[in-house]
Formats: structure tokens, sequence, C-alpha cells
């Protein structure tokens, strides 16, 4: 009789803590005349770059200027690159150090299965910037790589970009897909890549001023916009491409026309909320604690009567 009440109370005291540990857990294609490639102002004609860990040796060869530091990267900038229809336009590789590529018409790749404008592995602290990047096979092609920032570039290609093998904290938004774009996010570590901007931003579109998130344009998408500021109602879905294609990654804030139809003006954070003027008399985490008090005194009652009754 006793062991039975014991085994009672051992069943009813594991129902009440697992009730506690439960509440208070936390829980857990349509185109228009605007679509058109942008070509940066240029002044340096270059064949194809390859950096290989050799940054230094790139600045000495005058490719590239600064000093790999977060306030002054090394900046690949002002170049046609033109890869003449072979291989990857500019290959970085084995790069840590802080570097953006910048201003540049990076074109004609070759045409193998990989060939690409701007391919990128290993590497990290990067940011690739207001270029226009025509004619190869992928735009922008990375692999095991970190904290890249891509924005404010013009893309045409047959396919788009293309991330592999755990790329991480990847921030890509205000960029312009043009023409016939295949969404080709690969599977990764993509759980940190994202494809709006870090906040929202007041911004005017049209001569007329908006609050919100921006993401890309995608020349193939028409998400439809019923409050006209630019930004589509519907989001931009992709999968995880051929090796796992039920994962999904998602613009939700494309925008209706190319990014150079944007202008930001400053971030933008939502005011706090307006004090209640005549809040009730609250105890942090009362509900919590009231919770966890008449948990406590139910076990404790049933504990001493199941010792009373032990002795008889």
């Amino acid at each position: 009789m006793i062991l039975n009440k014991s085994k009672s109370l051992l069943v009813l005291s594991g129902i009440l803590f697992g009730l506690l540990i439960f509440i208070i857990s936390p829980v857990s294609t349509v185109f228009s005349d605007q679509d058109t490639i942008l070509e940066p102002e240029i002044s340096d004609i270059s064949g194809k770059i390859v950096i290989d860990g050799n940054w230094t040796d790139a600045q000495s060869a005058g490719i590239c200027t600064g000093e790999g530091s977060a306030s002054d990267p090394y900046l690949i900038k002002d170049k046609e690159v033109n890869a003449g229809g072979v291989g990857n336009c500019i290959t970085i590789n084995n790069a840590y150090e802080y570097f953006m590529i910048q201003n540049c018409t990076i074109r004609n790749s070759g045409t193998m299965v990989d060939d690409t404008g701007i391919y990128i592995e290993n590497a990290s602290n990067g940011r690739i910037f207001q270029n226009g990047i025509t004619n190869n096979t992928y735009g922008i092609f990375m692999k095991n790589s970190h904290n890249i920032n891509i924005t404010y570039n013009s893309i045409g290609n047959d396919k788009g970009i293309k991330y592999s093998d755990n790329c991480t904290d990847m921030w890509f938004y205000l960029n312009s897909f043009i023409g016939s774009i295949t969404y080709d996010i690969y599977f990764g570590n993509l759980s940190s890549t994202t494809y709006h901007t870090p906040t929202q931003f007041l911004y005017t579109y049209e001569n007329e001023n908006f609050t919100n998130y921006l993401g890309n344009y995608w020349s193939t998408h028409d998400g439809g916009d019923n409050n006209n500021d630019g930004v589509a109602e519907n989001a931009v879905v992709f999968t995880g491409g051929t090796i796992d294609p039920i994962i999904y990654y998602v613009d939700r804030y494309p925008l209706m026309q190319t990014h150079s139809n944007y202008t930001l003006i400053e971030p933008y954070f939502p005011p706090d909320p307006e004090p209640d003027p005549d809040p009730e008399p609250k105890i942090p985490g009362y509900n919590m604690l009231l919770l966890g008090g008449v948990l406590s005194i139910s076990l404790v009652i049933i504990i001493l009567k199941t010792k009373q009754e032990s002795r008889f």
C-alpha cells in the first residue's frame, strides 16, 4: 500500500514539475523598360583578377589599394574585368582580411558549370558594392565564406547567385537581378543569410517617403504593390537547389523596381510604446512566482499527507 502511494507521489510530482517547466519555457515573369544593367563608370581595364591569400602582392601590382582593416579594407575599384570567356572574372580565395569590390564592370566569364563573375571561397569580411555584373554563368558564387555584404549591384546573367558549403552571416539587399534569372541558393548553413536591410529605413520612392525593410529587385517576379511603397506584397521564395530542394529561403521585401529608384534617407526605429497613464501595480514575474508557489505547496501537502498515512 505504502509502495503504491509512493509511486503515485512520484508520478504526480513529475507531472507537476513538467507542467512548471513547460509554462515558463519560451516557445521557441514580368519585364519593364527600366530593366537594364547599371554600368558603373570605370577608369581601368583589367584581365582576370585572382586573389589567393596574397593581397599584398595584388596591392604591389596595382590591383587593389588599402591595408585590409575594417576602416581601410583592400579595395578593388573602378575596373572593367573581362574574363574573355574563360574561367572566373574575379576570384577571392583564402582571404580573411577586410576587402571590398566597388564600382566595377564584371563580365564574360567562361561557360563551364561554375564559371562566375565574382567567385569567393574560404573568405570573410567582404563587401561587394555598386557593381555591374553581366554575361557570366553565375553572377556571384560563394563557398564556405562568412560575413559578406552584397549591396547595390546590378546582375544580368542566366543564373544570378549561388551559395554552398556553409556560407554564414550573409547580407544581401538592394541588388537588381535583370533578365532570365534562376535563384540558385544551394544547400548550406544559410540560416543567418538575410535578404533585406538589417533595419527598416525611411526612404524615397517615386517622390514619396515611406518606411519599410528593403530587399532586392527580381525582374522575373511580379508580387503586386497595393500601397505603392515600392515593396512587393508577395515574397520571392526559392528552394535549397538540387541538394535539398525542400529547404526554402525568402526575400520577404522584394522591390518593384531596380534599386536605383530608391533613395535611403535614414534608418527607422519604431518609437517606444506610450506608457499606461493608470497602470495596475504589477510585480515582475508575478504569475510565474504564483504558479511555482502553488505547485510547491501542493507537493509539500502531498508529501506530509503520505507520511501521516504511512504511520498507520
